[in-house]
């Protein structure tokens, strides 16, 4: 998972360099050249959505996303263990139909086309089903150590 996050990290990288380069050529054509690029916003939003998913995973094996602990931090302590492996199976099952839906939304968007670029939309849905795949990966590596620390009773 460690080498998945690191590529992730770089890809996420490369991705806002490249919006805020697109977004900056937009700006110049605009008000510099009394122009407009006809991909000026279609590209911009493209990669915005793949930032958004991608920066979920990585948000998601850093555990970086917002969490309300007040709760399971009042648990005794059996139960306390065992809300982890609830937590990590209820957003298994999330992702689960996320990469469901997903592919579905991806593979009936294979033959419509984005209006300036004309390239398929399942370019763009396909952020959905690529980043909830590698979420579902990275629940299932922490699910067994979870469950390891749930069923101890010296705990």
């Amino acid at each position: 998972m460690e080498m998945i996050s690191r590529i992730l990290k770089i890809l996420i990288g490369l991705l806002l360099a490249a919006l805020v380069a697109v977004v900056t050529l937009g700006v110049v054509y605009r008000y510099f050249l009394q122009s407009s690029l006809y991909w000026g916003t279609e590209v911009p939003n493209i990669i915005l959505v793949w930032l958004v998913f991608l920066g979920s995973v990585a948000a998601y094996h850093q555990h970086s996303h917002i969490a309300f602990t007040v709760v399971s931090e009042m648990l005794p302590g059996w139960l306390g263990r065992w809300n982890d492996v609830i937590v990590l199976m209820v957003t298994l099952l999330f992702f689960s139909i996320m990469l469901w839906q997903g592919a579905l939304m991806t593979q009936q968007s294979m033959t419509s086309y984005t209006e300036a670029l004309r390239i398929p939309k399942a370019w763009v849905y396909g952020a959905i089903p690529v980043s909830s795949s590698l979420i579902v990966l990275m629940v299932l590596a922490r699910l067994g150590p979870a469950l390891k620390t749930a069923v101890r009773r010296d705990a």
